[in-house]
């Protein structure tokens, strides 16, 4: 029996956050514009 509640689901990356929008971007997860605007945000 799997206790699912004690699995570790944390995406664990040493990406920063710019480095993991340049990748969403990439694989088309996001527009370019939502990539400007959470760019902004974050810096």
């Amino acid at each position: 029996m799997v206790d699912w509640q004690k699995k570790d689901t944390k995406f664990k990356t040493n990406d920063t956050p710019i480095e993991i929008l340049k990748k969403r971007l990439a694989k088309g997860e996001i527009t370019k514009m939502e990539f400007n605007n959470l760019k902004q945000y974050i810096q």
